[in-house]
């Protein structure tokens, strides 16, 4: 017979659930195993949540990083020639939601080759002073670089003549800079394939065009049956760019060779798409149509919102799969890249200018014989020594140069900034003409041999910014370059890789060419 451990009325408190305390009496009834097995699938979704709610913020903060433009200021420079002081200049980077860039911009500053009237007393850094030298007008303009993204902003520089001189104030007028490449965006807007054809694909890239103030005339990387985007879009010999002057491709030809430079990923505000999916093109890599099948239909060459599919590119990629990704279904919506097309079909090639380009190394290590079997090169620092011997291994990808003449070439070092940085040593730069070592295998027991000596420097500072002259030494047919840097000095000096977190603080190759 059971035991009556309890009489008389109950509570009404005592007759409700309590589900919190079912759980714990649930769980405590449960053996070693589930519930070991039960605590793993807790921890699982809270990781999932966690880790879903960091990629949705990352997406939501996605092109903060885009370079958009930089400013100067003052934003246009007039001064006296009698001037006894320097005028100070500054430069500031924004991405694309007008923010600044406090961070990781590297700024190089310059003049206007043809009619210098004035210097720079620095060419390095957000902040320059400005010294006049003659009467005249120029130029002063900046290049901020970001990661892999470069951009330039210029200004009119007027040095009026001394006020004491009885001399007139001198007018200088700016001359609008010619149009020199072809932009492109993605637009803001979807649609389905029922685009009103080519024409209505076109009327609907000026459109978008226009909604932006952006002028020009505008059509959409798009092909059908009879007319292929590479006969609709002018083969320019400029380079085509985003609104932010990001550079997709060279020219014609290089936009068609498979890849870009960078993602087609700003829209006609200059804005990063929310989405990152299908564009609307049927068009292949080298500008062609791409063929249909019996559902692959173009959407009835753009003119149905059928169950039917159309090829389309990838926004988010710079592989072929900008422009030929995956199929969609033509009920679905999606954007259209849109290209300006200059007044000419056939655009006059512009002269030759002199330009700079600046390469960071492809690889870079350090090698030590006192330690002969290990790798250095996830270092951010590399050592260069006479005792025990340490010597430095950069490479550098010279492809873009391909075809090119070289005018002038400079390596840029920065020492460290740790007390065995400094030497008073002299150190030397040799070529390397194996360029088959990678920086995560070389050694000191396999690195490649060197060339006789072509440069050198001497007493490296701590954080001193080091520059030496190869003019002569880099070749544009070469497609890479290595170089070795040693010392017979026991006192050593220690320079930043190419790991450096600071852009700025990275070896740099610095080529003039045309």
């Amino acid at each position: 017979m059971p035991k009556i451990i309890s009489v008389g009325t109950p509570n009404p408190e005592d007759l409700k659930q309590n589900p919190l305390k079912d759980l714990w009496e649930g769980f405590r009834s449960l053996d070693k195993f589930m519930k070991m097995s039960l605590l793993s699938g807790v921890l699982l979704i809270v990781f999932g949540v966690y880790a879903a709610g960091n990629v949705l913020e990352t997406r939501q903060q996605a092109g903060g990083g885009t370079l958009s433009r930089v400013d100067i200021n003052p934003g246009v420079l007039e001064l006296h020639e009698d001037n006894n002081f320097n005028t100070e200049m500054s430069a500031l980077a924004y991405n694309v939601a007008g923010d600044p860039i406090w961070d990781g911009v590297y700024y190089e500053w310059g003049t206007s080759s043809t009619n210098s009237v004035g210097t720079l007393t620095q060419t390095v850094g957000n902040i320059t002073q400005y010294d006049p030298l003659k009467t005249g007008c120029g130029e002063v303009h900046v290049i901020a670089r970001y990661g892999d993204q470069t951009i330039t902003k210029s200004i009119q520089v007027t040095v009026q003549p001394a006020r004491d001189s009885g001399q007139p104030d001198i007018k200088c007028e700016t001359t609008p800079e010619p149009i020199s490449s072809s932009r492109v965006f993605v637009t803001s807007t979807t649609y389905d394939g029922n685009l009103g054809g080519l024409e209505g694909a076109d009327a609907k890239c000026q459109e978008r065009a226009n909604a932006a103030n952006l002028g020009g005339q505008w059509k959409a990387w798009l092909s059908d049956t009879n007319t292929s985007a590479a006969s609709r879009i002018t083969h320019s010999n400029n380079s085509y760019k985003l609104l932010n002057g990001n550079v997709i491709a060279n020219n014609w030809e290089d936009l068609i060779d498979g890849s870009i430079q960078n993602s087609i990923n700003l829209d006609e505000f200059k804005r990063v798409p929310s989405y990152q999916s299908c564009v609307w093109t049927s068009t292949a890599t080298n500008g062609n149509f791409l063929p249909k099948s019996a559902n692959l239909t173009a959407c009835s060459d753009y003119t149905s919102a059928d169950a039917n599919y159309s090829w389309c590119g990838h926004n988010g990629s710079k592989d072929f799969n900008w422009t030929k990704w995956s199929t969609d279904v033509c009920s679905n919506s999606s954007p259209l890249y849109c290209f300006e097309q200059p007044s000419s079909i056939t655009p006059t090639p512009t002269p030759l200018q002199n330009q700079t380009l600046q390469l960071t190394p492809k690889a870079d290590s350090f090698v030590r014989s006192n330690n002969p079997a290990k790798n250095y090169g996830s270092s951010n620092e590399m050592w260069i020594d006479g005792k025990p011997q340490s010597i430095v291994y950069l490479k550098f990808d010279l492809s873009r140069l391909s075809g090119k003449e070289i005018l002038n070439a400079k390596l840029r070092l920065r020492v460290a900034n740790i007390t065995d940085s400094q030497s008073g040593g002299t150190f030397r730069i040799h070529p390397v003409l194996d360029n088959s070592w990678e920086e995560k295998k070389i050694k000191f027991s396999n690195k490649p041999s060197m060339s006789p000596a072509i440069a050198s420097f001497s007493n490296p500072k701590k954080q001193q910014s080091i520059e030496i002259d190869l003019t002569g030494v880099i070749s544009s047919g070469s497609g890479s370059v290595s170089l070795a840097i040693d010392t017979g000095s026991s006192d050593g000096a220690v320079i930043r890789s190419k790991e450096a977190q600071s852009a700025s603080n990275r070896p740099t190759l610095i080529v003039g060419y045309r």
